[in-house]
């Protein structure tokens, strides 16, 4: 059963001919707009919660914004209103209706938390089951992010070349990712261990991994460790790219392997490194006024008449 119609079957209406929009606005969503299955999943909930709200599926455009200032009133994240927002806008667009919209101003995005390599190595060495410790290895060495851990099969490691295909990224945008020799090497002896298949998934058994598994092999090694951070994927992708900046990696490397398809985002990972710019700046800054032979001239003075 697919995502939609988990969907579907949760928030199932009594309303035949809202259940009837609903279904079209998803096809809409995937067909013409060709979004992934998440996304229309995101947009459904949205546009569901918001019809029987306003009890009508063929909303006015007064009712959409009234809609949405009231998330504005009641200091929404800016995620939320502008994913609500973009709903809306393509939810009018499916029935053949204008909405103008402006969305808001994005906020400067600041990483918040990271990962110490110390901390890295102690939850990947503090797993006891092999299956559990080579994703996190793979998660912390490749930083990918949720879904593409799901998509990643057997296959897909590429041991000749040393380097991984990641699948389905963000944008449906495929991906080569190189990693360390000794990971490469720990992963196919997990592979053979496990005799999967090229098809199987990596880590999953018969099927895709689960968040549910995710949640429960975080929270294992969060509490042997002592370690007090929220620990969720993203997390490792950002102390990856920040640890990589830090040991004197450069953009473009980091947005090659994270698989950004804008350096702006890319950049958000300068902001915290601050410290060690301030440190590399000090020292690798040019001594001008302490080269041998060197004076200053100072500013010619004004004469006084």
């Amino acid at each position: 059963m697919s995502l939609i119609q988990r969907i579907s079957r949760r928030f199932r209406s009594p309303e035949p001919d809202l259940e009837s929009t609903l279904t079209a606005f998803m096809g809409y969503l995937r067909v013409q707009q060709g979004m992934g299955e998440v996304t229309v999943g995101g947009y459904y909930r949205m546009i569901k919660k918001f019809l029987r709200e306003v009890k009508t599926s063929k909303p006015t455009e007064q009712q959409a914004i009234a809609y949405l200032a009231n998330f504005h009133t009641q200091k929404a994240s800016y995620s939320h209103i502008r994913n609500s927002t973009r709903a809306l806008y393509l939810y009018f667009l499916s029935q053949g209706r204008e909405f103008v919209v402006s969305y808001p101003k994005k906020p400067k995005r600041i990483i918040r938390e990271i990962l110490t390599p110390a901390e890295v190595a102690a939850l990947i060495t503090a797993t006891e089951k092999p299956r559990d410790r080579f994703f996190l290895m793979f998660m912390a060495y490749a930083g990918c992010r949720y879904l593409e851990l799901r998509n990643l099969r057997a296959g897909d490691i590429h041991f000749r070349d040393g380097t991984v295909l990641i699948r389905s990224g963000k944008g449906f945008q495929d991906r080569c990712i190189d990693l360390p020799e000794e990971v490469l090497q720990a992963l196919e002896g997990y592979i053979t261990s496990e005799k999967k298949s090229p098809n199987d998934y990596l880590f999953g058994k018969d099927r895709q991994i689960s968040a549910k598994y995710i949640r429960r092999v975080l929270r294992d090694v969060r509490e042997k460790t002592g370690i007090q951070k929220y620990l969720h994927p993203h997390l490792f992708r950002h102390s990856l790219a920040t640890n990589m900046l830090a040991n004197g990696a450069d953009l473009v490397t980091i947005q090659q392997h994270l698989g950004h398809s804008d350096i702006k985002s890319t950049m958000i990972y300068v902001n915290y490194t601050r410290p060690l710019y301030r440190q590399q700046y000090k020292k690798f800054s040019p001594t001008y006024l302490e080269q041998p032979n060197s004076n200053v001239i100072p500013f010619p003075q004004e004469e006084v008449s």
